[in-house]
């Protein structure tokens, strides 16, 4: 790794927690650069991969996607050098220099990276992280495990197939909660555990999407004096403070989808209760005036 191109911070998720509102704002702090395509997926994915050219590297989705988005970037949100970080990222081989030179492209400003995927990762990946960026601050969004659930199970079911939340079966939505990869996502404890067990505890912070939809102005506030920028009153009173990012698909959970799993989480929820306090004792409380109703 080359010295001083890590990233100053990482967003680690949760999955469905406002990463991506929260990637925008950063994204618009002058004194803050992140790359034109949100999730990188180094330590989970590419880290690991056997083959790194282009032809290769456009037969897998998860670089299609990106693809896609860089261009969508170039043409809506261009910024100086987004160009050039396509050229690097797309075609470099990927190993932990190509993962810094990333970050090349914001030198003397703080540089960062969101890929939810990481809260799910093992200790050994953690501690690949801690090798590569051993002094990047580590931001956690955490959002009632219920409501993520079903949002996750939404975007997979619903949005990335067409259909309607009326056209896909209870089994199908049994099905996905239960997955390992939906498990995985909603075990916020499990994460922090292997987070502060890999990186110094006090160079992790917990936050709330509760905060996000409520107190937008004061999460903002929490994460850019937590990554030492400038409050800039200009942007945090902006009006997409308040404009939600990825509205399609959300709507209501039935009340037999959303007993089930208050009843999955419940001892979860009473941990992160223990632990968290705040928002997580308003998550417990619903769940069990759910679980009640019954």
């Amino acid at each position: 790794m080359l010295a001083g191109m890590t990233p100053d911070f990482i967003c680690i998720g949760a999955q469905k927690a406002g990463t991506t509102w929260l990637y925008r704002q950063l994204r618009a702090h002058p004194d803050a650069w992140l790359p034109p395509v949100k999730e990188l997926h180094y330590f989970d994915r590419d880290a690991h991969a056997k083959r790194h050219g282009l032809l290769d590297r456009l037969a897998e989705a998860g670089t299609r996607h990106a693809f896609a988005e860089w261009l969508n970037t170039l043409y809506r949100h261009r910024q100086p050098g987004d160009l050039a970080w396509g050229r690097r990222y797309f075609t470099g081989r990927r190993d932990d220099d190509w993962y810094g030179r990333l970050f090349a492209g914001g030198a003397g400003r703080l540089t960062g990276e969101f890929t939810p995927a990481y809260s799910a990762m093992t200790a050994a990946g953690v501690r690949h992280v801690a090798r590569v960026a051993p002094g990047a601050r580590i931001i956690f969004l955490l959002r009632n495990p219920v409501d993520r659930a079903w949002s996750h199970a939404v975007m997979n079911l619903c949005r990335f197939t067409g259909r309607s939340v009326d056209e896909v079966d209870d089994a199908e939505f049994l099905a996905h909660f239960d997955s390992p990869g939906s498990r995985l996502r909603g075990d916020y404890l499990g994460a922090l555990a292997r987070w502060e067990g890999n990186m110094s505890p006090d160079r992790i912070r917990v936050l709330f999407f509760d905060e996000m939809v409520d107190r937008p102005e004061a999460l903002l506030d929490k994460v850019f004096n937590f990554l030492g920028l400038d409050t800039y009153p200009r942007y945090i009173q902006d009006a997409t403070l308040r404009t939600g990012v990825n509205p399609g698909g959300y709507c209501s959970m039935p009340g037999r989808i959303e007993h089930h799993l208050s009843s999955q989480y419940f001892e979860a929820m009473k941990a992160m209760a223990d632990r968290l306090g705040g928002p997580a004792l308003e998550w417990l409380q619903r769940a069990e005036a759910t679980l009640d109703e019954r």
